[in-house]
Order: structure tokens, then C-alpha cells, then sequence
């Protein structure tokens, strides 16, 4: 009986042969324009997304924690561009076990993301909801967790730099009608953009991540 990933496998490996989910050669979307140099199939985000969703329904759903954890691991640590997208999509899906993984394990997967897509789709778009999550259930979340950003920032890696930043452009918005809150990330988000790794000379994915944050920061008040 097949594994779980080699289900997964032969379940995309059905995407490639549909034609409709395939980007046009014309199109502008590539791996030079994901940033990613890993292998990238160019397969459209609305089949990526409609995948994910059948395949959480049919395999995971009911799954235990263990089973999904190793195949999210295989998936964020695979060296293709979908793969990493749809893992972020399936975590996304079950908000009770992305709360309940450590933060260690998503930087850990954040570290295998290659371009701003990768980094985007995982910690813009899924995780932000557990930084979320944790600043309403967990007492000073964000001083907590400011020692372990400040750490990710100051990593060689542009991706890490960039997921430092991008995190908490969605938690910004969620509480802008919270002072203290907003105080809080204000100050957190002035903190990351403050280091000197961030005053370095940056390729556009460091750099465009630095420039939305601040315009973030800049635009977010209390009502």
C-alpha cells in the first residue's frame, strides 16, 4: 500500500496532464518570476488550490496529527515549487493543527522556501494566522516572540528575511482597531525594520518586503 506522499504523487502527477492547469508558454509566471530555483511545473494557482482542497477532504481531514506533520515535512522540504505552495495551502486548511505545531517547526520550513512566492504563500498568507492566534491566547506572545524574529532576520538567508517582515503585515491590519495591540506590533515591526541587517544592500525580495511593511506601519491607526 502506498505511503501518503507517494499518494500525493501520483494524485499531482494527474494535474500535468490537464492542460487547463497548465500556464500558457506566453505567460509571464516562471520560476524566475517565483524566484524559486527549484524544479517548477507551472501549474496555475486556481488547480493548486482546488487540489489542495479535494486532497485535504480525501486524505487528511481525518488523518492524525503525526501522519499530516510528515507529510507537510516532505512536501516544505521537497525541491518543488508546488509542492511547497500546496503544503502551505493544506496547513491552511486545518487551523487547529497549525496552531497547535511549535514555531520552531514553521521556521524550519520557512527556511526551505526559495523566492518571494514560497515565502509569501507560507508565512503572508498561513502563518500570520497563528501569529494571530497566539497574540489573543498567548499573555506577551509578541515580546515572546520578538527574540526569535530578530533571529530570523539576522540569518544570511533572503527568504528568512523577508517572512520576519511579511508576518506581521496581516496581524497589523487584524488590530488596528486594538491600540494596545497595534502598539505592540508598531513597536515590534520598527524593531525588525531598525536592525542592521536590514540597512544592508538587499536583492527586490528583501527590499520590496522592507518597503511594504513600512508603508503598513505608516498607514495602520486606531479608528
Amino acid at each position: 500500500m502506498p505511503n501518503l506522499y507517494q499518494t500525493f504523487q501520483a494524485e499531482f502527477a494527474k494535474l500535468l496532464e490537464n492542460k487547463n492547469c497548465l500556464y500558457a508558454k506566453k505567460s509571464n509566471t516562471s520560476a524566475n518570476y517565483s524566484g524559486t530555483t527549484k524544479e517548477f511545473l507551472g501549474i496555475t494557482v486556481p488547480c493548486l488550490r482546488q487540489f489542495a482542497k479535494k486532497f485535504y477532504t480525501k486524505y487528511l481531514k481525518n488523518a492524525d496529527q503525526q501522519t499530516k506533520i510528515e507529510l507537510l515535512n516532505q512536501l516544505f522540504t521537497s525541491n518543488i515549487h508546488e509542492y511547497y505552495k500546496v503544503a502551505s495551502e493544506l496547513l491552511n486548511k486545518d487551523k487547529k493543527l497549525l496552531y497547535a505545531i511549535d514555531w520552531d517547526t514553521l521556521f524550519k520550513w520557512l527556511s526551505n522556501a526559495q523566492g518571494w512566492e514560497e515565502v509569501d504563500q507560507f508565512f503572508y498568507i498561513t502563518t500570520s494566522a497563528k501569529f494571530i492566534h497566539d497574540m489573543q491566547k498567548t499573555t506577551n506572545f509578541v515580546s515572546k516572540i520578538t527574540p526569535e524574529l530578530i533571529k530570523l532576520a539576522n540569518t544570511q538567508q533572503p527568504e528568512n528575511k523577508r517572512g520576519a517582515l511579511v508576518l506581521l503585515i496581516r496581524p497589523l491590519r487584524k488590530f488596528k482597531d486594538e491600540p494596545e495591540e497595534l502598539a505592540k506590533l508598531k513597536e515590534l515591526a520598527r524593531e525588525l525594520l531598525a536592525l542592521p541587517t536590514y540597512k544592508e544592500k538587499h536583492p527586490p525580495i528583501v527590499k520590496k518586503a522592507i518597503r511594504w511593511l513600512e508603508r503598513v506601519v505608516a498607514h495602520t491607526h486606531t479608528q
